[in-house]
């Protein structure tokens, strides 16, 4: 006879060969976000294991890791998806999200495969690319009239001459998508022509993909070159949530990069919560329906105040870095994937009605307190930054509702993790960063 549990997850997800859930998966544990998916799930009860190549990393040092499983390096695919399904087998049941591009896209192409064994709330494949590609993203908002920046994708060493010539600059130089990438890199600032074509050839020379994703689209060795926007360093826009037309469910929290590393393109350091605009909000949500998208998701703009315009520029499908941001403003996005996954649609709604009550009218800040004070106390040594402004993002950083993703007083010892890989990177790569930290 069954128990209830089981009935209740046949009768809620449809999955009758697997078990009622154990728990949720996660992967990268160097992530910023995969840890704020830990502290989430983790105290609420839920058995998280956190499977990676690394033993000691940022998440695997919380304290709500339940169990930590050594696997290969995503550097191979092949090798990570055979590991992902001998997990699958003899430990079936566990909800499995995606936590980086190179995650979301393995997913996403192999689910057929994965869903015997784990628990998914994953679109297709098809409508993940289209939001992995940024030139498929870019044609897409097109067809949407959805605000993006002026795009070229010159497939050719012609076309590059040309558009090097005639192109009014600066232009960021971008990679078409982040997954199955060799190495990774956000993009290319370039400023004449001479800088545009360097930046074709170096991508040429340097960055490459895996032979997985050429496969599937030989297109990718075509870069994308986009008009760069000053606003780009300091209005970087953001729309965060929960979609699922299936239950016409759509939540979202606002914030606004207002520093980032380095300064005009990096990786952001400091947030402010924002209201949640109308105008990009419903066509965010167009974008949603029209690509068929389901679960949690980051949707960078770059915000044009002075002509009221929102730049669509990015869309991560997945968890991401100031992911705890949204938990710690009322929005628990691990929470309502696990129980979106599971079947447990009464979870879901009773997290978005309260959800729904929240006041975007306070502010609430996102910072790494340890690292900002070192960044802008550098920047200030280095000359790069005034005495002034250094003490103004210090004052910013110690006032009002401030959310640290890395320090948490009930699991503090991934703040020790964190000062400890930044302290050996120094170390271990002097020159850049000396570059990174002083002159940057």
């Amino acid at each position: 006879m069954r128990s209830f549990n089981e009935a209740l997850v046949e009768s809620k997800s449809g999955f009758r060969h697997l078990p009622p859930p154990k728990g949720f998966l996660l992967t990268m544990g160097n992530y910023i976000g995969t840890l704020a998916a830990a502290r989430d799930l983790g105290s609420h009860g839920i058995p998280v294991v956190l499977a990676d190549s690394q033993r000691y990393s940022l998440t695997s040092t919380s304290r709500y890791i339940s169990r930590f499983e050594k696997a290969p390096s995503l550097e191979n695919f092949e090798a990570f998806f055979q590991w992902l399904m001998n997990f699958g087998q003899e430990n079936s049941g566990y909800v499995l999200y995606p936590t980086s591009d190179d995650i979301c896209w393995l997913i996403a192409s192999r689910q057929s495969e994965l869903r015997k064994f784990f628990y998914l709330f994953q679109p297709s494949e098809e409508s993940t690319y289209e939001l992995l590609n940024k030139e498929k993203l870019f044609y897409r908002c097109q067809s949407l009239g959805i605000d993006c920046p002026e795009t070229w994708v010159p497939i050719n060493p012609e076309m590059q001459r040309e558009l090097a010539r005639t192109v009014s600059y600066p232009v960021l130089v971008k990679p078409k998508t982040q997954a199955g990438m060799v190495l990774s890199v956000k993009g290319v600032l370039c400023r004449s022509p001479g800088e545009l074509l360097e930046a074709f050839a170096m991508f040429k020379r340097r960055f490459f993909y895996k032979p997985e994703m050429l496969s599937y689209d030989s297109a990718l060795t075509n870069v994308m070159v986009q008009s760069f926007y000053p606003e780009a360093s300091e209005h970087i826009y953001s729309l965060a949530g929960f979609f699922d037309s299936a239950s016409d469910t759509y939540i979202l929290r606002a914030s606004e990069k207002v520093l980032q590393q380095p300064v005009k393109i990096g990786l952001g350091l400091c947030f402010e919560s924002r209201e949640v605009y109308e105008k990009p909000a419903r066509q965010l949500r167009t974008l949603l329906e029209e690509v068929g998208y389901k679960g949690a998701f980051e949707v960078e703009f770059i915000h044009l105040e002075d002509e009221d315009r929102f730049l669509l520029i990015d869309f991560n499908p997945r968890f991401y870095g100031q992911m705890g941001f949204e938990t710690a403003r009322g929005l628990p996005l691990a929470r309502l994937c696990y129980f979106a996954a599971t079947g447990e649609q009464q979870q879901v709604d009773q997290i978005c009605k309260a959800a729904s009550n929240w006041n975007h009218t306070i502010l609430w800040k996102h910072r790494i307190l340890w690292m900002l004070i070192f960044f802008v106390t550098t920047k200030w040594l280095g000359g790069n930054m005034t005495r002034s402004r250094r003490d103004f993002w210090i004052r910013w950083a110690r006032t009002g509702n401030c959310y640290d993703p890395i320090y948490a007083a009930d699991d503090p010892k991934p703040a020790r993790s964190h000062v400890w890989e930044r302290l050996v990177d120094i170390v271990r790569y002097p020159r850049s960063s000396f570059y990174k930290y002083f002159c940057s």
